[in-house]
């Protein structure tokens, strides 16, 4: 929610994430609408689920490709849950 904050502030950001933060402002302006707000952890389990998994995660990986199967399937049932919802967004 801090970084929601952050978005929204008008004054000029001198923390270390003012910079991305700048880029991030100068982007969104492309869009003639858009929305940014707060998911918590039911509304977003792929996410959480890897940031679980990162807690426990000894080396670095990066998957630029082929991305873990348990990724995949993740991605693939909260899909399908935000589908039967109709809480897909683009």
């Amino acid at each position: 929610m801090e970084a929601i904050k952050m978005f929204q502030d008008t004054d000029v950001d001198m923390s270390i994430f003012g910079p991305r933060m700048k880029v991030l402002k100068e982007r969104m302006k492309a869009f003639d609408q858009y929305k940014i707000s707060h998911i918590g952890r039911d509304g977003n389990q792929v996410a959480h689920n890897l940031a679980r998994y990162a807690l426990h995660t000894t080396s670095q990986i990066i998957w630029l490709e082929n991305f873990s199967k348990f990724i995949t399937n993740m991605t693939r049932e909260e899909a399908i849950i935000c589908i039967e919802s109709n809480e897909l967004v683009f």
